[in-house]
């Protein structure tokens, strides 16, 4: 899982895959969020018809996605997580 810090590192990267996952989300509101967790959940549960158990769940999969310590397991070691959709979407 990812620390706060690397999320904020990140923040570029992981934009991305929440964009593919629900493409609902603007620039301007992830501009907002800026790496703030808590932020991001309040907004998807503000924005999404699903449980918060359903929302933790892909969130954590977008986010495992983008960690280092995943990064070429079980994946094309070509291919870094930055250019990898994240699993199961």
């Amino acid at each position: 899982m990812l620390t706060e810090r690397q999320i904020k590192t990140k923040w570029h990267y992981i934009k991305g895959g929440l964009r593919n996952m629900w493409g609902h989300l603007t620039e301007e509101d992830l501009n907002e969020v800026d790496g703030d967790m808590d932020r991001l959940r309040l907004l998807l549960s503000k924005t999404l018809n699903e449980s918060t158990e359903t929302i933790e769940a892909d969130l954590k999969r977008v986010l495992d996605s983008y960690d280092n310590a995943s990064d070429m397991a079980d994946h094309d070691t070509n291919q870094s997580s930055y250019m990898r959709t994240p699993e199961g979407f």
